[in-house]
């Protein structure tokens, strides 16, 4: 008889083995193919974020050194960085004047002092704040003039939207992006103008100046972008706000009011306010360049974080006494967090279904091949060879394992669904508040990620998953029974034949 069909009677007529091998096999598969699912869609999606977030290198003058024009951040610089290996692309703001705008902006500290104004306007008259500095402060926003605002670290970690129209692009001139708050405050959207002016006052400083008075053209600016805001902004206030109290957050620190425009912009309003302080004798000439407030690079992948910092680092010619160089990767680490979290457990389920396997199958093989010395003495003493005996076994349980394979792929078909959304549920952080931290340092926006978002991917199985979960059950199968061989290839039957 051969080796086949004598397999496939043992697996017929010993159905309760038959059935509890096919049961461990099975829910070994199941296993191996919900992790495997588990860990492609979350590495997919971690790819994803690296590709979106990734990490990144801010450059910034250094603030201890003295004011230098030979050592500034400049668009030629920016240049050489970008040709480095590992640096896929930059952000940069430019150094430029407060600005007044001819637009409502979401009312702070200011908005609060003109209602008071409006009220009392005796209570003005033993302070030194008038009605047109107050005014003209109400219209100053929080401007970033940059080369390219999705960049941006507040669009790069989810605290603005983009909703309507596109972002500030390296070749705009005269362009900007608004908040959606301000664009309805206004009654603005995309395609319509906004005016910028440069007021005597803040040209002046630290002399005093005209609010009202212009300097220079006034700037015209087309909003080719509406943003949206993810979080809300709690105002800082004294009093009590059930009754009487005072805003004391201005409205260049909400972030409603934050607007980005170009750098050619942002050039031009500088060069209106260093015309002004060098008529006024307030400035010596200086170099007309586009000097730089800041600069981030974005590295490939955050492994190579710090193998960009060294080429940076060794540019030549360029002293680095004069800059700060940091390496950031903490908004990707916190959006990937979950992630990464879903990717251990699925693997871990792997390893359980892998390795459970084959210990379960070793054990209980192993129990019952003792239990088949009869069984195989005989055979041998008809002068069957060992090979073929190990064959057999093999034959049964791969049989077995192939039957499994198939109903866990169905089943796991059923349950990705239902068990990724557990899976989603766990991995998401929990609810304790924003998720977005909001600061002012030095009169500047700081927002930061403080945890990441829910966890919402969507799971399915595949062939590529079957695959590879067939191998590591098949496998595992084969050495479960190459394991337990040994109880076969060390019988001898004339020692089984007289034991019986």
């Amino acid at each position: 008889m051969s080796v086949i069909k004598r397999g496939f009677l043992h697996i017929t007529r010993k159905r309760g083995r038959s059935i509890l091998l096919l049961i461990i096999m099975f829910v070994a598969a199941v296993l191996a193919m919900l992790g495997l699912a588990v860990k492609q869609s979350a590495d997919k999606q971690a790819d994803a974020v690296r590709m979106s977030l990734g990490s990144s290198i801010a450059i910034n003058q250094n603030e201890d050194m003295p004011s230098d024009k030979a050592h500034v951040i400049s668009t030629d610089l920016t240049s050489q960085i970008l040709k480095l290996d590992h640096i896929t692309d930059y952000y940069a703001d430019m150094v430029a004047p407060m600005i007044y705008i001819d637009a409502q902006l979401s009312p702070g500290s200011w908005g609060g002092e003109y209602q008071l104004y409006q009220k009392d306007p005796a209570s003005f008259s033993n302070i030194p704040i008038n009605l047109d500095m107050v005014t003209t402060w109400m219209h100053v926003p929080y401007m970033r003039y940059c080369n390219n605002s999705g960049l941006h670290e507040f669009f790069r970690n989810g605290a603005f939207t983009l909703v309507q129209g596109r972002h500030i692009q390296e070749a705009d001139v005269n362009k900007v992006v608004i908040s959606a708050g301000v664009a309805r405050r206004n009654n603005l959207s995309v395609g319509d103008t906004i005016t910028l002016e440069n007021r005597e006052e803040f040209c002046a400083f630290p002399s005093a100046g005209d609010y009202k008075e212009n300097v220079g053209e006034p700037i015209r600016l087309e909003i080719v972008g509406l943003f949206d805001i993810n979080f809300s902004q709690e105002l800082s206030f004294v009093g009590d706000k059930n009754g009487s109290y005072v805003i004391l957050t201005s409205e260049s620190e909400i972030a409603d009011n934050m607007i980005f425009s170009d750098l050619a912009t942002g050039l031009q309003t500088k060069n209106i306010v260093r015309t002004y302080r060098e008529a006024n004798g307030l400035e010596e000439r200086r170099d007309t360049r586009p000097n730089l407030n800041s600069a981030t690079f974005f590295v490939d992948n955050p492994e190579n974080l710090e193998a960009a910092i060294a080429e940076v680092k060794a540019i030549q010619g360029i002293d680095w006494n004069y800059f700060t160089i940091k390496a950031d990767d903490s908004t990707y680490k916190t959006a990937v967090r979950p992630l990464t979290q879903l990717g251990t457990i699925s693997a871990v389920l792997i390893a359980i279904a892998v390795v459970g396997c084959v210990a379960v199958l070793g054990l209980t093989l192993n129990m019952w091949s003792k239990s088949r010395k009869r069984e195989m003495g005989i055979l041998m003493s008809l002068g069957e060879s060992k090979r073929k005996l190990v064959l057999q076994q093999l034959y049964e349980s791969l049989t077995l394992a192939v039957v499994a394979l198939i109903l866990a792929a169905a089943v796991t078909a059923a349950l990705a669904g239902p068990v990724g959304s557990m899976a989603n549920r766990l991995a998401s952080p929990k609810e304790t508040g924003s998720t977005y931290d909001m600061e002012i340092v030095n009169h500047d926006i700081v927002i930061g990620k403080s945890s990441a978002d829910p966890v919402n991917l969507t799971y399915g199985l595949n062939a590529e998953n079957i695959l590879i979960a067939a191998v590591a059950v098949l496998g595992s199968t084969a050495l479960s029974v190459g394991l337990t061989a040994r109880n076969v290839t060390k019988m001898k039957p004339k020692a089984v034949l007289r034991a019986m």
